[in-house]
């Protein structure tokens, strides 16, 4: 994963992404490797060279998730990539490495929508919309949440109702807080309230036009 996170990071300082779009998923995986438009994508070329090895499904589902994630950045310059990676890398608080960190929370994340959430909330960082603690916790966010429970906060911060076990579900995710631990209402409507992190994803999955 060292050799991949460093693959990433060098493909986000020095690559366009233009060509990088969600329509690439729906390429034959051995087309797309093949594909000379991502030829000078360091990370694709890194991947390509796993793949010869012998690729699993996994390792698809991996692609994929990358692909997703670097698609919601494609219209961003080489100069915004390398102005938040220099930044965050020089954080003592973050003190890891930017392309490795991304690949790991790749890895982990159990819905391919999610590496477009994770792809939109890293542009939004790139934009100065919120500070690298806050685009960490929304990433730790998105990797517990259940993928339809965002449909759900959405409709929460909106006034409509939801049911408490999902609730419960996003608060354990961080998205909500408890705002009582007595004299709760029997639906709950008292229980929970939408944090800072709640808000602050939907409004940039509302910018993106986003719905999952």
């Amino acid at each position: 994963m060292n050799e991949l996170g460093k693959s990433l990071t060098d493909t986000l300082n020095t690559s366009d992404l233009q060509n990088v779009t969600n329509e690439l998923l729906e390429t034959n995986i051995d087309s797309l490797l093949k594909n000379g438009v991502l030829k000078d994508i360091p990370i694709i070329n890194s991947i390509v060279g796993i793949y010869k090895l012998g690729v699993s499904i996994k390792d698809i589902i991996f692609m994929k998730k990358l692909i997703r994630f670097l698609s919601e950045i494609n219209d961003t310059s080489i100069q915004e990539r390398q102005k938040v990676i220099a930044k965050m890398e020089k954080d003592d608080k973050y003190g890891r490495k930017v392309g490795e960190t991304i690949l790991t929370l790749l890895d982990r994340l159990d819905d391919l929508n999610k590496a477009n959430i994770v792809g939109i909330l890293f542009k939004a960082l790139m934009k100065g919309r919120f500070d690298t603690f806050v685009f960490q916790r929304l990433c730790h966010s998105i990797d517990k949440v259940f993928i339809d429970d965002i449909q759900e906060l959405r409709a929460y911060i909106r006034g409509q109702y939801i049911d408490n076990d999902i609730k419960s579900s996003l608060y354990i995710s961080g998205l909500l807080n408890r705002t009582m631990f007595g004299n709760i209402t029997v639906d709950g409507n008292n229980e929970y309230e939408v944090n800072d992190l709640g808000i602050i994803l939907i409004r940039e999955l509302d910018a993106e036009k986003v719905v999952v």
